[in-house]
């Protein structure tokens, strides 16, 4: 018996990733797609009408995980600081059970053209703006000192979507203990030394005037 259509999707889906990461975007091929799958090549396009179209979803697919996490970990009431250690622990932690998926979305993303491009960016963005502001509300609760918040979110989210890089899987590190540690070192960039020093210096500076 034949998997159901949505399984095959799938199976298309994840052999795509696969190849995209071992081979690149351009360096990848649909026949080689459908030779992995054992698939005749008109019967992948039934599923995708092109190669970006698979690109597009593997992307489309790993943003529906991280949104899931984002939002789990929204829900459980943390506080800013606690939340920002949480969310990139949880990022990380995926991006490294799901290596091929990660080493794709890291290099291949801007092969994407028009509106699925766009949508990539879009989201991209919302990730980064979800960063900033939490560590906004981490600023204004007292939690962190005053700085550039900005160039804050984009070093974390740089750390983040650069895990996958020189991440070993046959290596002494699990995906979980470099995401937790991952989560701890956000947490430090944000109120380690560095943000004492600002506060200090802020403070400072008050006393004098």
């Amino acid at each position: 018996m034949k998997p159901p259509a949505t399984d095959r999707r799938m199976l298309v889906r994840d052999a795509a990733a696969r190849i995209f990461a071992d081979r690149g975007y351009h360096g990848a091929s649909v026949q080689e797609v459908a030779d992995a799958v054992g698939f005749t090549k008109a019967a992948i396009y039934y599923y995708y009408r092109s190669k970006e179209a698979m690109l597009a979803d593997i992307l489309d697919h790993a943003d529906r995980e991280i949104t899931a996490i984002l939002d789990e970990e929204k829900r459980r009431d943390l506080a800013p600081l606690q939340l920002i250690g949480a969310v990139v622990a949880a990022h990380v932690t995926w991006y490294l059970r799901h290596p091929t998926i990660a080493k794709v979305a890291f290099r291949d993303w801007g092969e994407l053209t028009g509106a699925a491009l766009a949508s990539q960016v879009e989201r991209r963005q919302r990730y980064s703006r979800f960063l900033r502001d939490t560590l906004d509300a981490c600023v204004k609760s007292g939690s962190i000192a005053p700085g550039n918040v900005r160039l804050m979110a984009n070093f974390i989210n740089g750390a983040v979507a650069a895990a996958n890089v020189w991440f070993n899987p046959g290596g002494p590190d699990t995906p979980e203990t470099v995401g937790t540690a991952f989560g701890e070192m956000a947490v430090a960039v944000a109120s380690g030394p560095g943000a004492r020093s600002r506060k200090s210096s802020a403070q400072a500076h008050k006393k004098t005037r």
